[in-house]
């Protein structure tokens, strides 16, 4: 038997607002407007209410990791000694305040955390699992795998909503 979520409301052009600011941040409200096929005003109106309700969190530009001299990118999975929750946001905190790790995962499986880290070098991300991973506390194991090639980095989130048809 299927189960089915109840999905927040929203409309199709609502929909259209968010994969073009989700496109281009930049977007202006003319612009924005013209490709969702309303006018201006209301458009500018369905977009403050879109980030007003959270659909929208913010507005960032990707950035080129090769470019800044990046050029190692892995992923560090983590098993925890302890799933107390004050214990696992501790490690959360320490985490989240190294500049190498740009995305941290609490998952579920084999392995508590995942990290995806970039370093300039590979000495730099010996020398962050030797000196930080390895003596983190509530680290029981943990597993790397280092990215050989980007295919796709940053995606965007899918918009289109196929709603499972209850008769089959």
């Amino acid at each position: 038997m299927r189960t089915f979520i109840s999905l927040p409301k929203i409309e199709p052009v609502d929909l259209r607002i968010l994969g073009a600011v989700q496109r281009d941040g930049r977007i202006s409200n003319v612009e924005l407007s013209l490709e969702v096929g309303l006018s201006p005003a209301p458009c500018w109106r369905r977009l403050k209410r879109l980030e007003a309700q959270k659909f929208i969190l913010g507005y960032q530009a990707n950035l080129n990791r090769k470019m800044l001299g990046y050029s190692v990118c892995a992923y560090v999975f983590l098993e925890v000694s302890t799933h107390a929750e004050h214990e696992l946001k501790l490690l959360e905190r320490a985490l989240m305040s190294r500049p190498e790790v740009v995305a941290l995962h609490t998952v579920t499986g084999k392995f508590d955390v995942v990290l995806q880290v970039v370093t300039s070098t590979m000495d730099d991300y010996v020398d962050f699992i030797d000196g930080v991973v390895r003596h983190m506390p509530r680290v029981s194991n943990f597993y790397s795998s280092l990215v050989l090639r980007e295919l796709r980095g940053q995606g965007f989130m899918p918009l289109v909503r196929e709603f499972p048809n209850p008769c089959t």
